[in-house]
């Protein structure tokens, strides 16, 4: 199999469809390189996700909103991929 057969193995139009709506939110920006049979995606959050300084409710915050629409997008890129199965069927 040729590099352009992996390429288009995994890279879909549904793929690419995810990565321009992660590439518009403005929580974060992506930066993507294809090398051979590898795929990094580097996402650079501009948002300290892990250290939020709420001081309020969450319930309905704009913020906790957008971060769980961003973890749903992501989350649905790794299910695009197939990622959670092929690094264990890997041989």
């Amino acid at each position: 199999m040729n590099t352009d057969e992996n390429f288009n193995e995994f890279y879909s139009n549904t793929l690419s469809s995810k990565l321009i709506t992660l590439d518009k939110l403005r929580l974060a920006m992506k930066k993507k390189n294809f090398f051979v049979f590898l795929i990094h995606i580097a996402i650079p959050f501009t948002e300290k996700l892990f250290e939020p300084k709420y001081h309020r409710s969450i319930v309905n915050d704009k913020k906790t909103v957008e971060f769980f629409k961003l973890l749903k997008l992501v989350t649905s890129i790794i299910e695009e991929l197939n990622l959670n199965t092929r690094i264990w069927t890997k041989q």
